[in-house]
């Protein structure tokens, strides 16, 4: 983030303890750089919790879970902006039900 990250660009910090050091500080340089950061973490959402704009914290303790639920929501993500910078705009409803499953609804 310190050497390639400028205003307006947005972080993206995966941690699943919500604790990593190298994130933390990633957050804390984007803030400085006015660049919005995200959180993808686990369902207490450590550190990151607390410092955060946005975050999504996956409802569960199980690290292989949460880990397999980061590629679902990237690959969630990643479709939004591809549909956006397409033109192909669609309309996505995403529910997350705490300790049961993502909803996705797609039109």
């Amino acid at each position: 983030m310190t050497g390639w990250g400028k205003a307006g660009n947005i972080l993206v910090g995966i941690s699943t303890s919500g604790n990593s050091t190298n994130i933390l500080k990633a957050f804390t340089t984007a803030y400085e750089k006015k660049s919005p950061p995200v959180a993808l973490t686990s369902a207490t959402g450590g550190d990151l919790a607390e410092i955060k704009d946005y975050i999504i914290k996956i409802p569960s303790a199980d690290t292989p879970r949460i880990q397999k639920a980061y590629i679902t929501v990237g690959h969630i993500i990643c479709e939004i902006i591809e549909s956006f910078y397409s033109h192909s705009y669609k309309l996505w409803i995403v529910l997350f039900v705490p300790n049961y499953l993502i909803t996705i609804l797609y039109f």
